[in-house]
């Protein structure tokens, strides 16, 4: 039996789904100065592993239609072997003479993911590639790389596929398949794959071998409480019907994690044309995005959009914040020693502001925010002392992080929420924040870093700095920083 996603994929730069892509890799090795390392960029399920495959096998004089895998084409899935050790292996692989082919070809999947020594074990190749390799670097997140590292690639840019290159990419499975599809399937299917084209032709997949109607298979997947369902309920403010529907859904088994984004999809959607919520709409996404953030690491799946449906219906024009705080009797019946960390729990969002804020605005007030943040994570705080605020672009903040692992800790789901609900206590408006690698400058960053209230502390009754704390985050943050 076939496997869609992988008996049709493309077998040569003709075939590759995105034409833009297509077009560009054609000029490339239609010259004479070929790269020696590419950079594939672009969402899951946009095609780059494929134009990988494509391009070893062109550089290598492989018939298209020859499906033999060859010693010479090598992957690496880069998220479980991310350490230098695994690079310093490929490198040794790398220096070494082609057995069969004339061209070593290494595919490096989710390159973003591989430690910061990796990266630099992959610079010294990449700055003087032997004459027989050609390395191929995929990535969803090009921002995550070393400057030093992107400099040295070629860079071809993928995207989300449009519903006409999903809908001719299934055509060839339906031809070679001899399968009678509905364009209304299609359609679906289009929607479903959130622009991906291996999601596109698994769920047409699942769709023939289900056996099932369209309707049935559909409502088996997604339910069959649709959005435009959830938009009259919400004119009709009937929070009861709405989140009993939704509860329906994930006891049927629907990806809620899937669901909330598509949700989201549809709404925005919205933002370009007439609106049925009006003035409403707004804030409604505001929330879904917020439910969005939440879904993935919330033990009960549908509790972020059921809370965004009661946060909206309570009042649409206006939703206001809630901040439950421990009292503080029960932090002094611990000690002060052992007090657990303040968490604030967020019942919903506040209103969105319509003003403007300046990178200059978040620096006026930065102490500020680092104090506010370190009353309710003292780690997280101190963490904010060593960033800087970048710019601000729309409703996004960039923040500057010059230490990895302080990069890795504040992006944590719990820890990036926290900064952002203090951010928007500070200043009164809501902004998503994004965490940016920088250089580090010498004399340009001063780190005061205070011990959290729930982890024992590194300094022992001498004054001396405890050896046994390697591995723990205070450990981890003072080595790193100081050596």
């Amino acid at each position: 039996m076939s496997v869609y996603h992988i008996d049709y994929r493309p077998r040569s730069i003709k075939e590759l789904d995105i034409p833009s892509v297509a077009a560009t890799l054609e000029k490339v090795f239609a010259s004479e100065n070929i790269p020696r390392a590419f950079l594939f960029c672009g969402p899951k399920g946009s095609g780059k592993t494929s134009a990988a495959r494509v391009i070893a096998r062109l550089v290598n004089k492989i018939d298209p239609e020859d499906r033999k895998n060859y010693i010479d084409i090598m992957e690496l899935d880069a998220a479980s072997n991310r350490g230098i050790d695994d690079i310093r292996t490929l490198r040794e692989k790398a220096y070494l003479l082609p057995a069969e082919l004339p061209k070593k070809v290494f595919i490096v999947d989710e390159v973003h993911m591989l430690t910061k020594e990796a990266f630099n074990a992959l610079l010294k190749i990449l700055e003087e590639p032997p004459e027989h390799t050609l390395f191929i670097l995929c990535t969803t997140d090009p921002q995550d790389l070393p400057e030093t590292v992107l400099s040295r690639l070629f860079r071809v840019d993928f995207r989300k596929a449009t519903k006409a290159e999903v809908v001719s990419s299934l055509q060839k499975v339906i031809k070679g398949e001899k399968l009678k599809i509905s364009d209304s399937v299609l359609e679906k299917v289009y929607e479903k794959s959130e622009g991906s084209f291996r999601n596109a032709a698994k769920l047409l997949q699942e769709f023939v071998i289900s056996d099932q109607s369209e309707e049935e298979f559909f409502a088996s997947k997604w339910g069959s409480y649709g959005f435009e369902n959830l938009e009259e309920d919400l004119l009709e403010n009937d929070s009861k019907k709405i989140l009993q529907s939704v509860e329906n859904l994930a006891v049927a088994g629907v990806d809620m994690e899937a669901f909330t984004v598509e949700t989201l999809a549809y709404f925005q959607k919205q933002l370009l044309t007439t609106s049925k919520l009006g003035d409403k709409l707004q804030v409604w996404l505001v929330l879904l995005l917020n439910a969005c953030r939440q879904v993935r690491d919330c033990p009960v799946a549908q509790l972020p959009l059921q809370l965004a449906v009661v946060d909206f219906l309570k009042d649409g024009s206006k939703v206001e914040k809630k901040v439950i705080r421990p009292v503080e009797n029960e932090i002094k019946s611990v000690g002060a020693a052992v007090a657990p960390e303040i968490v604030d729990v967020i019942v919903s969002v506040p209103s969105f502001g319509s003003s403007s804020c300046s990178v200059e605005d978040i620096q006026n007030c930065w102490l500020k925010l680092i104090g506010e943040v370190g009353v309710h994570n003292r780690s997280v705080g101190a963490f904010l002392k060593a960033a800087n605020p970048r710019e601000v672009l729309g409703e996004i903040l960039r923040l500057e992080v010059f230490y990895d692992f302080h990069k890795q800790q504040l992006q944590q789901l719990k820890n990036k929420q926290l900064v952002e609900r203090c951010l928007e206590l500070v200043i009164g408006k809501q902004l998503v924040i994004e965490f940016i690698k920088g250089e580090k400058a010498a004399g340009s960053i001063t780190v005061e870093y205070v011990a959290p209230v729930s982890v024992t502390s590194i300094i022992n009754e001498n004054g001396e700095v405890k050896k046994s704390g390697e591995g723990d985050v205070l450990y981890d943050v003072a080595k790193e920083i100081f050596g």
